[in-house]
């Protein structure tokens, strides 16, 4: 077994053991390992593929060129800071595996959060850890044809009963919102989050609601009341995580905007979605969209460039024009 296997191994193990101790001291070193445990198998994954590879050269995170002495370029690491797992859903995409990017993303932020605003809470962050690891692991297990139940025995046991009673717990909550009639379907299946606690575990107040603007939600987690435009907010926010993601990484302006009619973080712009036909551009909430062009540049008006007081020109325009008046 190589080291890098045997490392990830123990801390998904020790992550698991960490949780089941069931002492809220130990939460944080619950998802720390298992987020560390994660990254490591996934870096097991790339290694494994690229095996004449430099297995320093293949998880290294930044490189800058340099010359080579014989008039061409090379690539050398820049630190010695390795790919998180964020960031490693784009490394599997450039070579070619099929991983779930939003759930890296959104099992990063997790541990971000809770590393950052230790609160109550952790413990539940730990279960909706578990329970989102779970299946990216057994799909880098398989991708390395390794028995998880052979390597991990009790823990891997451990992790899929978590699983399993986190997901009944997840499919009565999302059944309360099934009468809901969304403006957009992309709201309806969009993830819904607390957003004090990043739970999952949201529930209609009267299951009975079939209309979005109403439809307010509590927390079965920490108790958070979350009212119907937060609700969507944060539904949105996490949907579109991975491209947000990605789009800030090379330079974009973003995926999600403050709407100017209602003023809700909902105005979405995701003209390039990896299947056109949910291609949006507008709010999803109050269906606010910006229509045409600058009227001096031509460039297509988005809430990220549009004018303050003249809404027929982009910002910069506004200001080349207006800025001695």
């Amino acid at each position: 077994m190589s080291p890098l296997l045997d490392n990830a191994i123990q801390s998904i193990r020790i992550g698991v053991e960490d949780y089941q101790a069931n002492d809220p001291a130990r939460a944080l070193s619950a998802i720390r390992n298992l987020h560390a445990g994660l990254l490591l198998l996934a870096k097991v994954v790339l290694v494994q593929l690229v095996p004449n590879a430099d297995e320093d050269a293949l998880i290294g995170a930044e490189y800058k060129p340099v010359p080579d002495g014989e008039g061409g370029l090379t690539y050398v690491r820049r630190s010695l800071r390795t790919i998180d797992l964020a960031g490693i859903g784009e490394r599997f995409k450039d070579f070619g595996i099929a991983v779930d990017q939003a759930t890296l993303v959104k099992l990063s932020r997790l541990r971000n959060d809770v590393e950052h605003r230790y609160t109550e809470e952790a413990p539940d962050a730990v279960r909706q850890t578990v329970a989102g690891a779970f299946p990216l692991a057994a799909q880098m297990f398989q991708r390395v044809d390794i028995d998880p139940v052979e390597k991990l025995s009790g823990a891997w046991k451990t992790m899929l009963e978590i699983r399993e009673v986190y997901e009944q717990e997840l499919r009565a909550c999302r059944e309360t919102f099934e009468g809901v009639e969304w403006r957009y379907a992309i709201v309806g299946q969009a993830p819904r989050e607390c957003p004090k606690c990043r739970s999952e575990l949201l529930e209609q107040m009267d299951p009975e609601n079939r209309e979005q603007e109403c439809a307010d939600s509590t927390c079965r987690s920490c108790g958070a009341r979350v009212d119907a435009g937060m609700l969507v907010e944060n539904a949105i926010a996490a949907h579109y995580s991975a491209a947000e993601f990605l789009d800030f990484k090379h330079g974009g302006d973003g995926v999600v905007f403050d709407c100017p009619e209602c003023g809700l973080h909902t105005y979405v712009v995701d003209t390039e979605p990896e299947d056109t036909s949910s291609e949006l551009v507008g709010c999803v909430v109050c269906e606010h969209r910006i229509e045409g062009r600058c009227a001096r540049c031509e460039d297509h008006l988005t809430p990220s460039n549009l004018g303050a007081d003249h809404p027929d020109f982009c910002d910069y325009c506004e200001h080349m024009l207006f800025k001695g008046l």
